[in-house]
């Protein structure tokens, strides 16, 4: 089907098959050829169509973020992203894992798990990382830890790190999880300007046997202003302090939107 052009000569043909003589609606099935990929779908920017490719088995299709195209994610993962996976390659007091800034009025909520094992009696001390590097001070913690059917109670107040699990007797087999948020900088009281936590731990295991203990524990930071999330430090009991995570130990950081 050819068309005219006005000054610029005849536009090239485009490809139809089995069009009726008589016109008649565009039948797309086998009738219309396009230069699309197998499998590809199309959408309206508003402006024109777009294609958008097939995505991977498994894969799901979904809205963006910004509510604004489809696309394809991974099936049962909603909207969770990994930001970082780390196995320590060796034991090491100080455990530090940078990625790309996320802005603060991303408005995400985070999950962090920590698979572990110590050398001596632990707790584990996390500092974030905004776009001036490591968070050192104004850390403010609660919680409570039990053992054996006995609680003690968590207050740190202006602390240089946050104790974001009590561990306690436990060496091997511990796990820790987190959930953080950062305050929106859209808001207008700039005391929300700061990260969150949420966190609770288990050891399956003490030191020469026995029962397990059970923690959990949040709070803040009281840093101002925070533009960005970029990373985390993670410490086995103290800040330059003399023990390890042990070689093989995990963390894993989620982005949840």
């Amino acid at each position: 089907m050819g068309f005219g052009g006005g000054g610029g000569g005849a536009l090239p043909a485009h490809v139809h098959n089995n069009v009726p003589l008589q016109g008649g609606p565009l039948d797309f099935v086998n009738d219309t050829v396009s230069s699309m990929n197998a499998g590809s779908t199309t959408f309206s920017n508003g402006a024109a169509l777009q294609e958008l490719v097939i995505g991977n088995a498994t894969e799901v299709l979904a809205v963006n973020a910004g509510a604004t195209a489809p696309e394809w994610v991974v099936a049962g993962a909603g909207s969770w992203t990994q930001v970082f996976s780390d196995t320590l390659g060796a034991d090491a007091n100080a455990w530090t894992n940078t990625f790309t800034a996320i802005p603060q009025d991303d408005n995400a909520m985070f999950c962090l798990q920590i698979q572990c094992g110590f050398d001596a009696d632990s707790d584990i001390l996390l500092r974030f990382h905004d776009s001036s590097g490591a968070i050192t001070t104004g850390y403010y913690t609660d919680g409570i830890r039990i053992q054996s059917g006995a609680a003690d109670y968590l207050d740190d107040d202006n602390a240089n790190a946050a104790l974001l699990c009590r561990e306690s007797n436990g060496r091997k087999g511990f796990i820790c999880t987190s959930f953080i948020t950062m305050g929106n900088s859209t808001y207008t009281d700039t005391e929300n300007e700061v990260f969150t936590w949420w966190s609770s731990g288990v050891n399956s295991r003490f030191n020469g046997g026995g029962t397990g203990g059970f923690a959990t524990q949040g709070g803040t930071v009281n840093t101002n202003p925070i533009t960005s999330f970029n990373g985390i430090t993670l410490y086995a009991n103290a800040v330059a302090g003399a023990n390890v995570f042990e070689i093989g130990s995990k963390v894993t950081l989620w982005k949840i939107a």
